[in-house]
Protein backbone atom coordinates (compact mmCIF):
# COMPACT_ATOMS: atom_id res chain seq x y z
CA UNK A 1 0.00 0.00 0.00
CA UNK A 2 1.03 3.59 -1.16
CA UNK A 3 2.00 6.16 1.51
CA UNK A 4 -1.24 8.37 -0.37
CA UNK A 5 -3.23 4.72 -0.03
CA UNK A 6 -2.36 4.82 3.43
CA UNK A 7 -3.10 8.41 4.47
CA UNK A 8 -5.85 8.67 2.07
CA UNK A 9 -8.60 9.29 4.96
CA UNK A 10 -7.48 11.05 8.17
CA UNK A 11 -9.84 11.50 11.26
CA UNK A 12 -8.80 14.48 13.44
CA UNK A 13 -11.02 15.32 17.23
CA UNK A 14 -9.93 17.71 19.76
CA UNK A 15 -10.74 17.04 22.67
CA UNK A 16 -9.55 19.14 26.35
CA UNK A 17 -6.07 19.60 25.33
CA UNK A 18 -5.36 16.42 23.02
CA UNK A 19 -5.25 16.16 19.29
CA UNK A 20 -6.79 13.30 18.49
CA UNK A 21 -5.56 11.57 14.94
CA UNK A 22 -6.58 8.65 12.85
CA UNK A 23 -5.30 7.35 9.77
CA UNK A 24 -8.17 4.71 9.34
CA UNK A 25 -6.79 3.06 5.81
CA UNK A 26 -3.88 2.23 7.77
CA UNK A 27 -4.28 1.42 11.32
CA UNK A 28 -2.23 4.39 12.60
CA UNK A 29 -3.43 6.44 15.63
CA UNK A 30 -1.96 9.45 17.70
CA UNK A 31 -3.39 10.74 20.91
CA UNK A 32 -1.20 13.87 20.99
CA UNK A 33 -1.20 16.45 23.96
CA UNK A 34 -1.15 20.31 22.38
CA UNK A 35 2.04 21.10 25.02
CA UNK A 36 4.21 19.43 22.73
CA UNK A 37 4.84 16.09 24.77
CA UNK A 38 5.84 13.65 22.56
CA UNK A 39 2.62 10.61 22.17
CA UNK A 40 3.25 7.36 20.80
CA UNK A 41 1.76 6.06 17.30
CA UNK A 42 -0.09 3.31 17.46
CA UNK A 43 -1.18 0.91 15.14
CA UNK A 44 0.58 -2.48 13.04
CA UNK A 45 2.79 -0.47 10.94
CA UNK A 46 3.96 1.64 13.50
CA UNK A 47 7.83 1.45 14.64
CA UNK A 48 8.73 0.47 18.17
CA UNK A 49 9.74 4.15 20.07
CA UNK A 50 8.17 5.91 16.83
CA UNK A 51 6.47 9.14 18.53
CA UNK A 52 4.56 12.71 17.23
CA UNK A 53 4.21 15.63 18.69
CA UNK A 54 1.96 18.87 18.32
CA UNK A 55 1.97 22.27 19.21
CA UNK A 56 -0.40 24.80 18.43
CA UNK A 57 0.42 28.12 16.34
CA UNK A 58 -2.74 29.99 16.39
CA UNK A 59 -6.50 28.83 16.17
CA UNK A 60 -6.69 27.19 13.13
CA UNK A 61 -2.84 25.66 12.65
CA UNK A 62 -0.81 23.21 14.72
CA UNK A 63 2.75 22.30 14.31
CA UNK A 64 3.84 18.44 14.15
CA UNK A 65 6.63 16.48 14.45
CA UNK A 66 7.19 13.17 13.92
CA UNK A 67 10.45 11.06 15.70
CA UNK A 68 11.82 7.70 15.10
CA UNK A 69 14.93 8.49 17.87
CA UNK A 70 15.36 11.30 15.70
CA UNK A 71 13.46 13.82 13.56
CA UNK A 72 12.04 12.03 10.72
CA UNK A 73 9.32 15.04 9.76
CA UNK A 74 8.23 18.15 10.47
CA UNK A 75 4.61 20.04 9.22
CA UNK A 76 1.32 21.57 9.99
CA UNK A 77 -2.14 20.85 9.79
CA UNK A 78 -4.15 23.89 8.95
CA UNK A 79 -8.27 24.06 9.02
CA UNK A 80 -9.42 26.18 6.24
CA UNK A 81 -11.33 29.41 6.99
CA UNK A 82 -14.65 27.73 6.19
CA UNK A 83 -13.60 24.93 8.27
CA UNK A 84 -14.11 22.17 6.17
CA UNK A 85 -10.68 21.79 4.67
CA UNK A 86 -7.72 20.62 6.51
CA UNK A 87 -4.09 21.44 4.52
CA UNK A 88 -1.34 18.31 6.10
CA UNK A 89 1.96 19.10 4.94
CA UNK A 90 5.35 17.99 6.01
CA UNK A 91 9.12 18.00 4.93
CA UNK A 92 11.82 16.12 6.04
CA UNK A 93 13.91 17.93 8.42
CA UNK A 94 16.99 17.04 6.58
CA UNK A 95 15.96 17.97 3.57
CA UNK A 96 13.22 20.83 4.14
CA UNK A 97 12.93 21.63 0.22
CA UNK A 98 11.36 18.42 -0.05
CA UNK A 99 7.93 19.18 1.02
CA UNK A 100 4.42 16.69 0.55
CA UNK A 101 1.10 18.30 1.31
CA UNK A 102 -2.27 16.37 1.39
CA UNK A 103 -5.68 18.00 1.14
CA UNK A 104 -8.54 16.88 3.15
CA UNK A 105 -12.43 17.87 2.65
CA UNK A 106 -15.12 17.15 5.13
Amino acid sequence: MSYLQQHADMTLRLDNQTLHIGYPSDGLYIDAPLDGADAAVRGPHASEGMTYTVRSAGQRKILTLMRDGKVLTQGSLELSDDGRVITESWWNAARPTEKGTLVYEK
